[in-house]
């Protein structure tokens, strides 16, 4: 498993299928996409501030992955953290 770091600040993180999808703004203007697989993920790191989808937020934390923020100099700001059940997962409890 690995870490996604977005680190570009015009950087736009969405959500398509079972896939994170990093749209990147090159220097003449264009957009490169890059799809990443969601189960090669463990976390993600946005650094500065790019664009992160609601829809991608809440992908992320339902597959147990913490999303955590970084300012554009690399100062901690915090995190989103999943709860404490992952989805698909089924808990039985006994009294």
């Amino acid at each position: 498993m690995s870490v996604l770091y977005i680190t570009q600040p015009d950087a736009i993180l969405n959500k398509t299928y079972e896939a994170f999808t990093a749209s990147l703004k090159q220097q003449d203007g264009s957009w490169k996409k890059q799809a990443i697989p969601a189960q090669t993920v463990e976390q993600v790191v946005l650094m500065g501030n790019p664009q992160v989808t609601g829809d991608d937020f809440m992908y992320a934390l339902e597959l147990g992955m913490p999303i955590h923020y970084l300012s554009s100099f690399g100062k901690y700001l915090g995190s989103a953290l999943p709860g404490p059940f992952r989805k698909g997962r089924v808990v039985s409890l006994s009294l």
